[in-house]
């Protein structure tokens, strides 16, 4: 009996040791690959702001444009990307916090939302996740000579 014990435990020992030797962290994203023009997905901020066609644009001096929204400050945290203002009392609040889900050259899966808060209320929250797509940037075509 004592023998079946001990090869149950050592049974599970194995299986703990492989299943954490087996899990691998995700890499850290760096910066550069979020920065740019992407396009809102459809119903992104639904009820609350009419994103069809617009964009978020991450500039690489870490301001950003949502739609008409400036945001002075943006950082990554590991797989959050988040966006903020603060009044100059520090009482208002606009935050825009995302989790990168996946991204390539071209998509973001995000999940993701908006915050609106002044004091201790807060005023607006709107969900923005859903795939976003990067704009291509805009090469001027040459034209012919005359």
């Amino acid at each position: 009996m004592r023998y079946k014990s001990i090869r149950s435990l050592l049974a599970i020992a194995a299986v703990c040791l492989l299943a954490t030797a087996c899990s691998k962290e995700k890499p850290p994203i760096a910066e550069i690959r979020v920065i740019g023009s992407w396009v809102f997905p459809p119903n992104a901020g639904l009820g609350v702001f009419n994103l069809t066609g617009k964009k978020l644009v991450i500039n690489m001096e870490h301001t950003a444009f949502m739609n008409d929204i400036f945001f002075r400050n943006w950082k990554m945290d590991g797989y959050d990307l988040i966006f903020t203002n603060f009044n100059s009392d520090r009482q208002t609040i606009e935050q825009l916090h995302y989790t990168i889900n996946t991204i390539t050259d071209s998509t973001m899966d995000l999940t993701g939302r908006y915050s609106y808060i002044v004091g201790d209320s807060v005023h607006v929250v709107a969900d923005l996740s859903g795939l976003y797509i990067k704009e291509k940037p805009q090469i001027p075509t040459p034209t012919p000579e005359q």
